[in-house]
């Protein structure tokens, strides 16, 4: 909750700020704010540093049997090093790569992600 109300208040000023580069008469009252929101907490994650851990890690990761789609995420993201997130948001290189879609697959767009021939559509 009170990420949506920063970035609310975050948004207002910056529709303020575009309102005066337009020269519409008014004033950004988002400076008046500051101090009403808290602070957002800060929660630190989960990491391993252990080397025997990391091992542990990619053994579980090797052994997943689930959909496909989530057994080549968890295949791929100890190679690129992202966030989970950043991982799901990809959209993949616009080209006819065959490596696009791993084992060499052709992909296609499909509702702004990557659909591979073995995944059914939805």
């Amino acid at each position: 909750m009170h990420e949506t109300a920063r970035r609310t208040k975050q948004r207002c000023g910056q529709v303020f700020r575009h309102a005066i580069g337009l020269g519409i008469d008014c004033r950004d009252v988002t400076p008046d704010l500051r101090g009403l929101l808290e602070p957002p907490t800060v929660r630190r994650h989960a990491s391993l540093t252990n080397p025997s851990d990391v091992g542990r890690l990619l053994v579980a990761i090797d052994q997943y049997d689930g959909r496909p789609t989530a057994e080549f995420a968890l295949q791929l993201a100890p190679l690129v090093f992202v966030r989970p997130s950043e991982l799901r948001q990809a959209s993949g290189a616009r080209s006819t790569s065959k490596q696009s879609c791993g084992q060499g697959i052709p992909w296609t767009p499909d509702k702004g992600r990557i659909v591979c021939s073995w995944e059914s559509r939805e």
